[in-house]
């Protein structure tokens, strides 16, 4: 019994392997079985379940008799074991996204695959340890089969704590190491939003993540030791298997694996694999020389193989006399990557015109991800045509199912070599024309997702819709606010590459639009792109336009994104300074009312947050002036958002009495079973600067109360940074009234914060908590703060070091 042989086969496994034993294509076993060539595709993919009576069809069309075709028949509705399971949907234990399917006709390997088993082996009852294993070789050898293999035997063993990362990168760039601990924080489960703000942040939040339960690492196609090393999980219990072309000789107490190429025995068994014993048996010479031909490396072995299946008639005689000829080899094989490059070349030449055009233009998308309207850009193509050309391609192996419905990615190593074949087939004007029409369907994107979530009510700060030349069937549409917030948080790769992409090429027209646009999204996402490079770049193209107004627009912004998301305050004023000198003298533009308000407003908060509270009251005064003076419900609320500020800068003050009556009169302006967010939220500052006047005067019942009207309003709200501190606020008020629940709140505060990867507010509620609790549970929530706060180093994480320094 062969190694693929097994009786715990799945229905697809048997049938691709019997409809490869007789030589059919899947579109010849489908005209024989008259069912439709998806049909036979799905099913061999184990992406939809077999029918009894398809199953049958099938079994005639292969004309299985006996043993073979029970078999076949048994298998029906039994999905193979030991594949991996479907991550498309609904709630998955662990985390193994990501992680490419086992090959099913995988060959050899079984010592090499026995030693990196072995480096997680445990003792028995015991968890499983830790090691760092490089595995290197040629391209193409099957460094990223094995470690695939590897780890999904290994799964179980790490409790499905496995995460798979390749880091190739994009149009043959690798990732830096930012871009690739962002990925890693994504597949351990931290959103978009959730992101920190800084790059010492994140490395921070992965070491913490890393740091206790034991995972599988796999860092496939590390570019040097540099990459590799700053990725590293910190825990002692994880194992992380490496792929490289060299041996990255930098990284000590590390086991290295060079792959080598088959064997001759090993080559031939995975033609027989894949062409059909038979086949192979009838040629054995041809198959050795082809094999050789072929550089005896898997992924050429696995194309040429799949061209000859194709194309029955050919023999493999034939296929290798054509490989003989040293410049017709050349030719085909390449130079440099030799046996990657000639492998590519030998399906490439078998797609028809439109699959290689379109092969040829995906690879021009900014992520590896492809997804048919995506591809219907790239190419120009309707939406329908795009998405049956890249299931031909599919059907290739030059793309691969991503664990998305609907969506392919395409391995960068094809994307190298696509792109290489565009270089050679295409004029430079049609690829521009491409890379213009993708950037315009993601910022016309960003465009129509603003519409659902920018409240503001001023036609005048609208940004113009973009403008696209992508085909009409491809274009994004929206049907509520929570979808068009999930596109923008899904896609913002690529979204983002297309404002980088603008700004490098001087529209900044298209800048300052996108800009504009998202403003409304970063209020509520700090951590989704780095937000002060967006607006240096929109404050850059104001400048190039010579737009006066539009500048202050974007220094406000820029302003905003310094003090609220990097927590620099007096860097933020420095841009809100200069926009509000502009705002002040463009009196007359009838956009500068609400501009001037908004620019106040957040300019108030920040010289509050820097401690400088007469320039604070100054502000806040003006913003209140102009929203006090606006018609509508906008200006109602942002007036009493600024009267909030105020109040807040009378409490810092010690004026609280006055305090207390100015957030009075704004709760009691508010209707508090209004549904609107934004008046939710007015409420919850209102309440939760009302709760902590109270806590000032000891007041403990009456901030108790004060805060538990502040959690409902931000519970409606949605507005997961409020909702930690009213729970925070919650917390110490209620631990002079009821120590026990004070105890559980501040907990939730805790969990909540972790969830949200807010570490300011992490820290605070740790050392809360930590307030109410005796000896090693104390120590170990300001131990818990201190970690949190690791190298941050605004004011707000120094106050909190000084806290817990005051008793060590």
């Amino acid at each position: 019994m062969t190694p693929h042989s097994r009786a715990s086969d799945s229905f697809g496994s048997l049938l691709r392997r019997h409809r490869l034993l007789v030589g059919l294509t899947q579109g010849d076993l489908a005209e024989a079985a008259q069912v439709s060539i998806r049909t036979v595709r799905n099913l061999e993919r184990d992406t939809v379940a077999a029918r009894r009576q398809t199953a049958e069809l099938l079994a005639d069309a292969l004309d299985l008799h006996g043993p073979a075709r029970r078999r076949l028949l048994a298998a029906v509705g039994h999905p193979d074991p030991g594949a991996a399971p479907d991550r498309r949907g609904g709630d998955v234990a662990g985390v193994v996204l990501g992680l490419p399917p086992d090959l099913p006709d995988f060959v050899g390997r079984e010592a090499e695959l026995d030693r990196l088993l072995a480096l997680s082996r445990p003792a028995p009852g015991a968890d499983p340890v830790g090691a760092v294993a490089v595995v290197s070789g040629p391209p193409g050898v099957g460094k990223t089969a094995l470690l695939v293999r590897a780890a999904h035997r290994l799964v179980d063993r790490f409790a499905g704590r496995v995460v798979y990362l390749g880091l190739g990168g994009v149009g043959g760039e690798p990732l830096t190491a930012d871009e690739a601990m962002i990925e890693l924080l994504a597949a351990l489960g931290v959103a978009a939003e959730q992101l920190p703000g800084s790059a010492g942040e994140r490395v921070t939040l992965y070491r913490m993540l890393t740091a206790d339960d034991p995972g599988l690492l796999i860092l496939d196609n590390v570019t040097d030791e540099e990459q590799a090393r700053s990725l590293l999980p910190a825990g002692r219990r994880w194992l992380t298997l490496l792929s490289s072309r060299g041996p990255l000789a930098g990284l000590t107490a590390v086991h290295r694996l060079l792959v080598d190429p088959l064997s001759e025995d090993e080559s031939r068994l995975l033609l027989a694999d894949l062409l059909g014993a038979g086949r192979v048996a009838r040629a054995p010479v041809a198959a050795a020389e082809l094999a050789a031909l072929c550089g005896r490396l898997p992924l050429a072995l696995r194309l040429v193989a799949s061209r000859l299946l194709d194309h029955p008639q050919w023999s493999i005689e034939a296929l290798a006399e054509s490989l003989r000829d040293e410049r017709h080899r050349v030719d085909l094989l390449g130079a440099g990557d030799h046996a990657t490059r000639r492998a590519f070349v030998v399906s490439y030449r078998r797609l028809g015109d439109e699959e290689r055009l379109l092969l040829r233009r995906v690879a021009l998308l900014p992520t590896a991800a492809v997804s048919a309207r995506s591809a219907a850009v790239a190419a120009e193509l309707d939406l329908a045509d795009a998405a049956d050309l890249l299931d031909s391609l599919a059907d290739t192996g030059l793309l691969n199912p991503a664990p998305q419905a609907d969506r392919f990615l395409l391995h960068d190593l094809v994307r190298a070599f696509a792109q290489e074949r565009a270089d050679a087939e295409e004029l430079p004007a049609d690829r521009d024309r491409a890379l213009d029409r993708i950037e315009g369907w993601l910022l016309a994107g960003v465009s129509e997702a603003a519409r659902w979530s920018d409240p503001h009510p001023d036609p005048v700060e609208r940004p113009a819709p973009a403008v696209t030349t992508a085909p009409a069937s491809a274009a994004v549409t929206f049907g509520s606010v929570t979808e068009a917030e999930s596109w923008l948080t899904g896609s913002r790769v690529e979204w983002w590459w297309a404002i980088r992409r603008a700004s490098r090429a001087g529209r900044h027209e298209s800048v300052i639009t996108a800009a504009r646009a998202l403003y409304w999204y970063a209020d509520s996402h700090y951590h989704a792109v780095p937000w002060v490079e967006l607006f240096d770049r929109s404050v850059a193209a104001a400048q190039a336009l010579g737009d006066r107004r539009e500048e202050a627009l974007q220094r406000r912004d820029r302003g905003w994104a310094y003090g609220t998301v990097l927590r620099r305050p007096l860097d933020g004023l420095a841009d809100l300074d200069w926009a509000l000198e502009h705002f002040e003298r463009a009196g007359v533009d009838p956009g500068a009312g609400s501009a001037l308000g908004l620019t106040a407003w957040i300019a108030s908060q920040l010289n509050l947050m820097a401690g400088r509270l007469d320039e604070a009251t100054e502000c806040c005064r003006r913003a209140l002036a102009v929203f006090e003076a606006a018609t509508g419900a906008e200006g109602r609320i942002m007036a009493g958002t600024c009267r909030t500020g105020l109040a807040q800068i009378e409490a810092v003050q010690g004026e609280h009495d006055a305090a207390i009556a100015r957030l009075g009169a704004v709760i009691a302006g508010v209707d508090p079973g209004s549904t609107s967010v934004r008046e939710q939220l007015t409420l919850t500052r209102a309440n939760l600067t009302l709760a902590g006047v109270f806590q000032h005067r000891r007041q403990w019942p009456a901030a108790v109360a004060a805060a538990r009207r502040a959690l409902d309003a931000a519970t409606v709200s949605h507005h997961p940074i409020a909702y930690v501190r009213v729970l925070t606020v919650l917390g110490t008020a209620l631990a002079h009234v009821d120590p026990a629940e004070a105890r559980t709140v501040l907990r939730q505060a805790v969990r909540t914060a972790r969830d949200n990867f807010d570490l300011i507010d992490e820290a605070t509620a740790c050392l809360a908590l930590g307030d109410l609790l005796t000896g090693a549970e104390r120590a170990g929530q300001r131990r818990r703060a201190a970690d949190v706060l690791g190298a941050l180093t605004t004011p707000e994480a120094e106050r909190l070091r000084a806290w817990i320094a005051v008793d060590g």
